[in-house]
Formats: structure tokens, C-alpha cells, sequence
């Protein structure tokens, strides 16, 4: 997923990027956030536009902190960047859940799967 996020970076050149996720593994001992902002940053992403929300463990929760972070911001397009399988299993697909956050709110919300704006 995170070289789907590195290709629409370039596909699509956002002013930021959010990486939601929690600390799956308490082994691990950081987040998946934390994890995915050191990749990213390895591969020369601006650490500028790279916005970290490490309190999630779910999709749906991914959707509410997100959607909150980018309501703070006052973002008018927001982006769900992840693979095709995620989108196809409707008890976890971000596009639903994204959406139910987002309602009577004024933001467009698009995908990014496999390379392509959807």
C-alpha cells in the first residue's frame, strides 16, 4: 500500500498525506503510522506533507480520526488511497465507512487503487 501511496503522490501531488494507524503489535512498540511515515520518508517523501493519526486499530476507525484531522484542515478533496481487495470486502471497505463519516459535510471523496483515481 505504501508504494500505491508513493504513486499517487506522484499521480496526484497532494498538499498532505495522512497515515492512519495504531500500534497493532504492542511487541512492535510503535505505530503503524510511525512505521509507514519512516518508509516514506526513507523513499524521499516530504515529511512535510506527511500527517501521522496513530490512535487507530480499525478501517472504521481510521475513517472517524481521519475525516477529523481532515476537517480540522478544512480539506475540500479527500483521497482514500489503499488497495483494490480492500474496496471489495464491504464489512471493511473504507469507501463506505469514509463516506458515513463524512456526511453533510462539503468534501469530495475519491479513491486511489492500483494506480488509478476511481
Amino acid at each position: 500500500r505504501l508504494d500505491l501511496a508513493r504513486q499517487m503522490i506522484a499521480d496526484l501531488n497532494p498538499d498532505y498525506v495522512i497515515l492512519s494507524g495504531g500500534i497493532a503489535n504492542e511487541k512492535a512498540g510503535r505505530s503503524e503510522a510511525s512505521a509507514m511515515y519512516d518508509y516514506l520518508k526513507e523513499k524521499n517523501v516530504p515529511t512535510k506533507m506527511l500527517i501521522k493519526e496513530d490512535k487507530s486499530h480499525t478501517t472504521l476507525e481510521n475513517a472517524i480520526n481521519s475525516c477529523k484531522i481532515a476537517e480540522e484542515m478544512h480539506v475540500t478533496t479527500l483521497i482514500i488511497c489503499s488497495s483494490i481487495e480492500h474496496f471489495t470486502i464491504y464489512n471493511f471497505n473504507p469507501l463506505k465507512m469514509f463516506n458515513d463519516q463524512l456526511q453533510n459535510k462539503n468534501v469530495k471523496l475519491l479513491i486511489y487503487t492500483e494506480g488509478k483515481k476511481v
